[in-house]
């Protein structure tokens, strides 16, 4: 027969997928009729964006485009022009396990790209980039206690765990105005990047508020004749709000990425101003966590009968810890042997960072791909590419034993030349990350026995039984088949380790 135990569900959060799909870049392509003649390339570059992601019978789909900016001087007045192609990917991903309610979380990171003018007006492109992809599922899990059989005995344990309230992902689309008011005239786009800073986030019974700034960064050509340049920063605060279940949570940690983005320049009739269109498409995750204490048996005997345990391996999170990180690199960088007179702009790639535990401290490390425009002595436009080392240590606390969903952001970059063609640099970093917790518990999930028939004791109603000092009454009790409550009360103990050595009654009826 089965002894009835009764089950405690809890929801925990497991990893389904983790990888890193690399996709190739191969284009051959002819300059549009609209740009001018190349002279010199400058830059190429890649922008990744990500349309739907979808996961379904067995695999995972992901669909996006890639941007390929290039960067050149013109065959005539050698001044900065740019020409822009885009190319779709798809990626199909095999996922061999069903997947319930799920949070796919995925990463562009541009490997190379390498670029060449076969002609003044047709250009080859060659290069990777990679799509960091992690799918995370929610799950339905039971923990067993004892449902009061008299001959069953159960050795319990307490766990204090982060139950996972709250799981869901949802997009937000962003459609915003920005007007060049007292800057320069805008001709031409020529680079653009946004990312996002969350301030805050609050949780009110089914809805999740969220307020923070999309921080637009441009670098456009503000005379065609002449191929000047200007950049432009600006922030377009937002309120959005994201459904949610109706759940109590203690923690609630919340991720937001810019899938796409777009902008376009048009121009308002009234006051002949530029605005740029920006219209954005966020993904955003959400996960709550209920701290609560629980209860499951680690090991079982029954008085009368012979009996199997079988067990089950329960992963759950004990601790969820979301940080937010401010730092700032200062480094020296060498602008090469050309003397440089002007800077126009400095764009960067958004870094991607690696964490390590160590202690008490978080480790994290990542690199920063930057690259100058800038103006020679010689009135040369120039592109320089650099790389710096990002690195910060964080102190966490004890206990840890993962790091999850690092993001980092460049919130600003700040620069002075010095006087031996060199640059000094300080980027400032905001940092955001999961810290958590996890363990999994071998819980006893069915306790059957093996005949119908009691089993014999060979032991005397009573036995004197001499036990050293660390000895287990679980263990002494499940020796001799009785009950530990019985043996307990009997020998006036209450903890279940004896703390010296001891003669202990054990009685039987």
């Amino acid at each position: 027969m089965d002894y009835n135990l009764r089950e405690t569900p809890i929801l925990t959060t497991k990893d389904v997928l983790s990888i890193s799909n690399q996709q190739s870049i191969d284009l051959d392509f002819t300059l549009p009729d609209y740009c001018a003649d190349i002279e010199k390339i400058l830059k190429c570059s890649m922008k990744v964006k990500i349309f739907t992601k979808n996961l379904s019978s067995g695999q995972l789909r992901v669909e996006g485009t890639t941007v390929i900016t290039v960067l050149y001087t013109d065959a005539g007045k050698k001044a900065l022009r740019c020409c822009e192609q885009s190319e779709p990917f798809t990626a199909t991903i095999p996922i061999n396990q069903e997947v319930g309610e799920h949070i796919i979380d995925i990463t562009p990171k541009p490997e190379y790209i390498n670029c060449r003018a076969l002609t003044q007006r047709r250009l080859t492109v060659h290069g990777a980039f990679s799509l960091n992809i992690k799918v995370s599922e929610r799950k339905l899990l039971h923990l067993f206690t004892d449902d009061t059989t008299s001959d069953l005995q159960t050795k319990l344990e307490k766990v204090s765990l982060a139950e996972t309230k709250i799981f869901t992902e949802d997009r937000l689309s962003i459609s915003e105005a920005v007007t060049f008011s007292h800057q320069k005239p805008v001709e031409t786009l020529v680079m653009s990047k946004l990312s996002c800073n969350l301030a805050e986030h609050n949780l009110s019974k089914d809805r999740l508020t969220l307020k923070g700034d999309l921080i637009l960064r441009l670098l456009y050509i503000t005379d065609a004749s002449t191929g000047e340049v200007d950049h432009y920063v600006c922030s377009v605060p937002f309120t959005e709000v994201v459904s949610v279940t109706d759940e109590i949570c203690d923690i609630t940690c919340v991720n937001v990425n810019v899938d796409t983005f777009d902008v376009t320049l048009k121009t308002e009739a009234v006051t002949s101003e530029p605005v740029i269109h920006l219209e954005a498409s966020l993904c955003v995750s959400v996960s709550g966590y209920r701290e609560k204490e629980a209860e499951y048996i680690c090991d079982a005997y029954s008085t009368d009968y012979e009996t199997t345990l079988n067990s089950d391996i329960v992963p759950i999170l004990t601790k969820v810890s979301p940080i937010s990180i401010s730092f700032s690199e200062k480094t020296d960088i060498s602008l090469g042997e050309k003397s440089i007179v002007k800077i126009l702009d400095i764009f960067y790639d958004t870094p991607h960072f690696k964490g390590e535990l160590s202690d008490s401290t978080a480790e994290f490390s990542g690199k920063a791909d930057i690259s100058i425009l800038a103006v020679t002595a010689e009135d040369e436009l120039i592109c320089i590419d650099r790389q710096v080392n990002l690195n910060h240590c964080h102190v966490v606390g004890e206990g840890f034993t993962d790091i999850s969903r690092i993001k980092g952001e460049i919130s600003t970059l700040s620069y002075r030349l010095g006087d031996a063609n060199n640059m000094e640099l300080r980027i400032d970093v905001k940092l955001e990350s999961v810290l958590c917790t996890k363990e999994n518990l071998n819980t006893v999930s069915s306790v059957c026995t093996v005949s119908d028939t009691k089993k014999e004791n060979p032991h005397s109603p009573l036995t004197l039984y001499f036990a050293d000092e660390g000895e287990s009454m679980w263990d002494i009790s499940k020796r001799y088949s009785t009950c530990l409550g019985t043996v307990l009360e009997e020998n006036c103990i209450t903890d279940d380790e004896l703390k010296s050595p001891q003669m202990i009654m054990i009685f039987r009826t």
